[in-house]
């Protein structure tokens, strides 16, 4: 299902792993716990048709999931490389934690398919170093968000998207795939980030009444 201006599609499958992908220039993913499902996901991913694919695999389950879902990568069986493990820190959290610590940062594997990212393209976001570094501390991006906006943790970040964007380079296709739960205000966000960069986005839902009420929603903006 596709929005009216064509900025969003939502991809509609039993769970993510049995999705098959448009030309993607980066995506980000949650990994899943099931390995049989993330070896699925990973190899549909690599084999959507485009030369080049820059993957940030995060981790975004409850904390009994997450060691499930660390291991689960270890089952991926196809030719992704491996570039960089980054942290990712947000400028507030999206909830509070009784059984540990404040939540705030993430941590996301960097995975690749084809040549190697223009990593330097990175550097607006820390020109002290002349790239991104592994830290990526995100906060509004200028010109697409609203300037009094927050980063959220776990949610959806334009400048995390704008850093993958940037390593894109060539970037073959204006599409990009952002494979974790949305609620309505990531929604927007993401829509008027693919409005502002001139990019499309594929989000995923599990069943077809999911996916139409996201394109109503789109297409009410």
């Amino acid at each position: 299902m596709i929005s009216n201006d064509g900025l969003i599609e939502i991809l509609v499958g039993v769970n993510v792993g049995s999705v098959i992908f448009p030309p993607l220039a980066w995506s980000v993913v949650n990994a899943p716990t099931d390995a049989l499902e993330t070896r699925s996901l990973f190899r549909n991913l690599y084999n959507s048709p485009s030369s080049n694919h820059l993957c940030l695999c995060l981790h975004r389950q409850r904390k009994k999931d997450k060691l499930a879902s660390f291991s689960s990568l270890s089952g991926i069986d196809t030719g992704w490389g491996y570039l960089d493990t980054v942290s990712i820190f947000y400028q507030r959290p999206s909830s509070s934690s009784n059984n540990g610590l404040l939540p705030l940062a993430e941590l996301g594997h960097l995975l690749t398919k084809g040549d190697s990212p223009e990593v330097s393209n990175s550097a607006w976001f820390n020109y002290e170093v002349g790239n991104a570094t592994n830290f990526w501390d995100v906060e509004a991006a200028d010109g697409i968000d609203d300037k009094d906006d927050f980063t959220y943790f776990q949610k959806f970040s334009s400048q995390m998207n704008l850093i993958l964007m940037s390593m894109c380079r060539p970037l073959e296709y204006r599409k990009f795939a952002y494979l974790c739960d949305v609620d309505k205000k990531e929604l927007r966000h993401i829509h008027n980030f693919c409005k502002g960069l001139g990019v499309s986005a594929c989000l995923y839902a599990e069943t077809d009444t999911e996916a139409r009420k996201m394109i109503e929603q789109v297409n009410n903006y």
